[in-house]
């Protein structure tokens, strides 16, 4: 096997499974990330596994500065990655009280969950290519400051449509946690490159792992609203932190050349159409995201009412089952220091997963309204089968490859 396909391996195989692991947490896809051209131009096969061209903006020895990235700006991309997607997740613990306070049905409040995934979906595929595009250290703090607006719009709204609207645009500023992935790998030395990703991915999967909790405990505090007011706050502070700390990133190399936006955006679904090794890992891990959203979206529902009349605090504590994701994480990252995955197959991975998530949360909105926890139950079930069935085709298909 050649190196490429080796390395490619390690970014479609190890990653994934992290992911699962974490039960559906975002950002696996770029678990051994680098920075490569979108456009993908020439994606060949090798062996039935995926071979990356050459990046265009990966540096030489001499661009790279050689003391790599330092462990403060590794905390902070961290932390920034955390809160960015931790966004997506808050209301999960909170849609009981949305639903009382703003009137709402069960299935309208379990909607905001679903548009919320769908923002990030469209950003994934129109956003995230932009951050080969222009320069992240700027692109960062300003998506992180308009995500704070988004946070204020939500906490204020008043009706669903509004409350709806809000969703959308905090979803689709999550994807700063996906570029944040990104630029860590940029400006990490070789050596130390899948170490500085396994630990940004921790951070971002703790902010995953702790959303439903904090938020639930806010909420205790104060109402459903307590919580974007808080995180609104937070990411202004956390703007005005990376406008002042992120570096530049190292030069391209020579000779490289940018795609246009066009041919990024184009490339995502044209690497899911011709790499059948990606096409297949990014399905299974859609599959499991799928069945990981049936089971959190209603989740409020039923701990909120009777038998259990739970107070969002501890419908919250939920959302620690998933500590061993972080740690998960952390190795796969530590494991594939020579891995390398561009961000347009970041793109195209997540872009599937969300697809499957977002269909899972609306299927599962109908099932509870319709049949209660029994029906999320089979829902959920189908989604997991799906999964297994998946991976059974993938190591068959590796088997006679």
């Amino acid at each position: 096997m050649s190196t490429v396909s080796r390395r490619i391996r390690a970014a479609a195989g190890v990653a994934p499974s992290a992911v699962t692991i974490a039960v559906g947490n975002v950002g696996a896809g770029t678990a051994s990330g680098t920075r490569h051209s979108p456009a993908m131009p020439r994606v060949s096969r090798l062996g039935g596994t995926i071979a990356t061209p050459r990046p265009y903006a990966t540096s030489s020895a001499a661009d790279r500065p050689a003391a790599g990235i330092s462990q403060s700006l590794v905390f902070l991309l961290a932390v920034t990655t955390g809160l960015s997607v931790a966004a997506m997740y808050y209301a999960q613990s909170l849609l009981d009280e949305v639903r009382d306070a703003l009137g709402l049905s069960t299935g309208t409040a379990g909607l905001l969950v679903t548009v919320t995934q769908a923002g990030y979906l469209a950003a994934l595929i129109l956003l995230v290519p932009v951050g080969d595009l222009v320069a992240r250290r700027r692109l960062i703090p300003a998506l992180v400051a308009a995500q704070a607006l988004a946070l204020f719009l939500l906490a204020g709204a008043t009706s669903a449509t509004q409350l709806m609207i809000a969703g959308v645009a905090v979803g689709a500023l999550s994807v700063t946690a996906q570029i944040g992935v990104a630029f860590a790998a940029s400006l990490a030395a070789d050596a130390e490159r899948g170490r500085v990703v396994g630990t940004v991915m921790s951070g971002l999967l703790l902010g995953i792992l702790l959303a439903r909790t904090v938020a639930g405990w806010l909420a205790d505090l104060g109402s459903w609203r307590t919580p974007y007011w808080v995180a609104g706050a937070v990411q202004l502070l956390l703007c005005a932190v990376l406008a002042l700390c992120l570096p530049a990133e190292p030069r391209a190399g020579a000779g490289a050349g940018r795609p246009s936006y066009r041919e990024a955006v184009a490339s995502v679904p044209k690497l899911l159409r011709e790499e059948p090794l990606l096409r297949r890992r990014a399905l299974y891990g859609a599959a499991s995201f799928g069945a990981f959203s049936v089971l959190w979206t209603p989740l409020s529902f039923l701990l909120s009412d009777a038998p259990y009349d739970y107070s969002t605090g501890v419908i919250g504590l939920f959302g620690l089952l998933g500590l061993m994701g972080v740690l998960a994480a952390s190795l796969a990252g530590r494991a594939a220091d020579q891995g390398r995955a561009g961000q347009v197959t970041t793109a195209a991975y997540m872009a599937t997963y969300f697809t499957c998530g977002l269909a899972g949360s609306l299927a599962v909105t109908t099932a509870y309204s319709a049949g209660g926890w029994t029906a999320v139950s089979l829902t959920g079930a189908a989604f997991g089968l799906a999964a297994l069935a998946l991976v059974g085709w993938d190591a068959v298909v590796a088997r006679r490859g």
